[in-house]
């Protein structure tokens, strides 16, 4: 039996579209900030050690 990989239809029902933002307190001011390049390098050092 063949699995298509087209992708298929799309989802006909979106569980989050009756959801609203009554009653929910504000979000931060600011987003979280990306990782700094220093970050990254450090992730992608231990990642090495355990790969």
């Amino acid at each position: 039996m063949k699995i298509p990989t087209d992708g298929g239809s799309s989802l006909s029902h979106n569980p989050f579209a009756s959801l609203n933002l009554e009653g929910l307190p504000p979000g931060p001011a600011e987003s979280a900030s990306p990782a700094s390049a220093t970050q990254v390098q450090n992730f992608q050092d231990i990642a090495r050690r355990y790969s």
